[in-house]
């Protein structure tokens, strides 16, 4: 699903352009926008679509800090939180239960299921992600290829035992009596009775990650290189001239590394 966004975005950007509009931020958002359609909030108004959006561009597309679906991408940094902190191992966890907003049933929020293509399971499955961050301790590009996904027995049964919670009021928090907008929760049942809770803002994930062209070109490296059939010294030509393209006129210089690199 990513690729095709990336693609319709470019898409449009070019018609967008022909016409004279350009802008790469927060196109064809708002009420009617694809990721509010994609979070299955209700339909907008047919109104708030005769009204274009300012300013008018194409998505905005980030780089995530994590290779799963944003929505439910703050309760995965909550379970690295309390992994770390209270150094917790697999096999001390009973369950787990998640809260990404008011009725639930977003398209990630399903059990995991093993299908024919192990990698898009867990990729677009907010158990399978939380469950990776308890078991593993990270999330890196490379956990979801489809043989590291078959062979993490741990993860896929912790993520059997992982669920979405679809009304705030059921999670019975003791420390977060109150939901907060656009904040995520993530509560642990332990195997010796003692229950874990967490709280993080996707606002807050987000502002971590705004300006920080580091984590980008380390990001872009990952997954160049995740498969082992890239050298190094070609993944950091390719990444350089990627970055590069924040200040190009074109993406002459990144057509070209590409094309040498065939």
């Amino acid at each position: 699903m990513q690729p095709a966004i990336a693609a319709k975005s470019a898409l449009y950007s070019v018609m967008l352009a022909r016409k004279g509009f350009t802008g790469p931020e927060h196109a064809f958002e708002g009420s009617g926008g694809f990721y509010n359609c994609y979070t299955l909030d209700r339909p907008p108004q047919p109104a708030s679509f005769l009204i274009p959006p300012a300013p008018f561009g194409i998505e905005e597309l980030v780089i995530k800090k994590i290779p799963t679906c944003g929505i439910h991408q703050p309760c995965v940094v909550s379970a690295f939180y309390l992994r770390d902190k209270y150094n917790l191992k697999y096999t001390e966890i009973e369950r787990v239960e998640f809260f990404l907003q008011e009725g639930g049933g977003t398209l990630v929020s399903m059990p995991f299921s093993e299908n024919a293509i192990p990698q898009i399971a867990a990729q677009f499955c907010a158990p399978y992600a939380i469950a990776l961050a308890l078991t593993m301790g990270d999330a890196n590009v490379r956990r979801f290829t489809n043989e590291a996904v078959i062979q993490d027995k741990e993860t896929i049964d912790l993520a059997r035992r992982t669920v979405e919670i679809t009304r705030f009021s059921d999670m019975k928090l003791a420390n977060y009596p109150q939901s907060k907008t656009y904040s995520r929760y993530l509560k642990v049942y332990l195997r010796n009775n003692k229950i874990l809770e967490h709280e993080y803002s996707a606002v807050t994930l987000c502002e971590i990650l705004t300006g920080d062209m580091a984590f980008v070109k380390n990001k872009l490296s990952q997954c160049l290189a995740v498969y082992g059939d890239v050298d190094p010294e070609t993944v950091d030509r390719v990444v350089t001239a990627a970055i590069h393209l924040y200040n190009a006129k074109d993406i002459t210089e990144l057509v070209a590394v590409l094309q040498s690199e065939n």
